[in-house]
């Protein structure tokens, strides 16, 4: 593991995600590589261990195993949910805190994951467990819909139109104040800067061409009409 992208989602952890790619570093362990994989319980049970003191705290190990020497870099939830850990476990990383302003923040997980999240969970209450005795539901999509829970319970307590821009802040705090003094190994970066700082950190060249603007949920809410 050679970079941790510890921005909350919707703070352009995709197009950095992208970049990251571009400059050499292979697959970055991204959500949506997690929704790919199936590794929804690893993190369900991570959480009820952070969060509710539920089996053991996630380790170097676990790490290591689910990330299978894959991934050189890691980004958005539900890693960005263990800051601490992640750190810990790979303390010679550098560290990039991904931020944007607080109010497009808000407005863009209202539109997109959570909007989404907010529909399939109202699917999900509205049919069996079986659609019939011969088609059973994919099991991956229950172990993924309980890993969706417990990040909304952990993350702002079910209700993030009033725990949301808590989080947020406090969030980044954190991470800057886990990082401390280790300026050479930390940036606190938005993705509209572009390459430069991103290249200085990571001691590369900027690419001869132009810095990703990467986000599939563009093509989300054009194909989905909000009622």
């Amino acid at each position: 593991m050679e970079v941790l992208v510890l921005g909350l989602p919707r703070t352009g952890t995709q197009s950095l995600a992208e970049a990251l790619t571009i400059l050499g570093y292979g697959k970055v362990y991204h959500m949506k590589d997690n929704f790919i994989r199936g590794d929804h319980s690893f993190w369900s049970r991570a959480m009820d261990a952070k969060h509710a003191g539920l089996g053991h705290p996630v380790t170097r190990e676990d790490f290591d195993e689910i990330f299978r020497g894959e991934y050189k870099a890691v980004s958005d939830y539900p890693a960005a949910m263990f800051p601490d850990e992640l750190i810990a476990a790979y303390p010679s990383t550098k560290v990039i805190l991904l931020i944007r302003d607080e109010d497009g923040w808000v407005k863009s997980m209202e539109d997109t994951l959570l909007h989404m999240w907010n529909a399939e969970k109202e699917a999900s209450q509205r049919e069996p467990e079986t659609a019939n005795d011969s088609e059973p539901v994919d099991p991956r999509r229950l172990t993924r819909n309980e890993m969706v829970r417990k990040i909304q319970t952990y993350a702002w307590n079910d209700d993030f139109e009033a725990n949301g821009r808590q989080i947020f802040r406090e969030h980044n705090e954190h991470v800057r104040q886990l990082m401390g003094t280790r300026n050479e190994e930390f940036l606190e970066y938005r993705a509209a800067e572009g390459w430069e700082p991103l290249c200085r950190l990571l001691g590369k060249d900027i690419p001869g061409q132009a810095f990703p603007r990467k986000d599939d949920w563009a093509e989300y809410k054009a194909s989905t009409k909000k009622t």
